[in-house]
Order: structure tokens, then sequence, then C-alpha cells
């Protein structure tokens, strides 16, 4: 299967939903971790979103890359 940049991109922006909603779980964990004081799996699911949010961030700017690639700079 042979897909034009921006339909590669359009694949990012799927995964972008996909990587908003991993995100969405942990912070809900993460809300819970604090209520009760567990201050380990606050700082284990810190960490973890550090990560996911980075990952998120790189697929952003991997999209916007490629739906633009061709687009002139000004």
């Amino acid at each position: 299967m042979n897909l034009t940049l921006q339909e590669l991109g359009k694949e990012y922006d799927n995964s972008i939903k996909v990587q908003k909603a991993v995100i969405e779980k942990y912070r809900k964990k993460l809300n819970e971790a604090q209520k009760s004081y567990n201050f380990k799996e606050v700082n284990r699911l810190n960490r973890l979103l550090k990560i996911l949010y980075d990952e998120k961030s790189e697929l952003e700017e991997l999209s916007n890359s490629l739906k633009s690639y061709y687009t002139p700079k000004s």
C-alpha cells in the first residue's frame, strides 16, 4: 500500500487521537492515585504521562510536516 504524504499525515492524525485517549486514561488514574495519596504511583504516572505527551508532540510535528511538505514556504 503506497500512501501519499497527505494520506500518511492523516494516518498520524489518527494516531494522535489514539494517543489522546491513552493520555486521558492515565490522567484519570493519576487523579485517583493523588486522591489516595499513593505517591509512588503518582510519580510513576507522571513519568509515563511526560513520555506520552512527548510522543503526542512528535506525532503532531510529523503529521504537520507530512501534510505541508509540498506547500511553498514563505
